[in-house]
């Protein structure tokens, strides 16, 4: 009984840890336009030359929406995992 606790403490701080990383995943593309807009900064190729141009906004964007999406995977599979261990509980008693 005192290993499931333990098992119980590890989620709900996954799905904390989570919750932190879904919360830095909406700041970030608002930190990256409040800090450069919509300017757009260099790519470079192996050999140093310029070859294009991308928005740091739109970087940060997608670099966000991706955090947000494993973040969201993480905290769902955890509350399905407690919700599991509920159910097993009760299931003993």
């Amino acid at each position: 009984m005192n290993n499931v606790r333990h098992v119980r403490k590890l989620l709900w701080m996954q799905v904390a840890i989570g919750l932190v990383f879904v919360g830095g995943g909406l700041s970030f593309p608002i930190y990256m336009y409040l800090q450069y807009g919509f300017a757009a900064h260099p790519v470079y190729d192996g050999q140093g030359n310029v070859v294009g141009q991308a928005s740091y906004f739109l970087t940060g964007l997608g670099m966000g929406l991706f955090a947000i999406a494993v973040a969201s995977c993480v905290i769902l599979m955890a509350i399905r995992s407690l919700r599991a261990m509920a159910v097993q509980q009760e299931l003993e008693e």
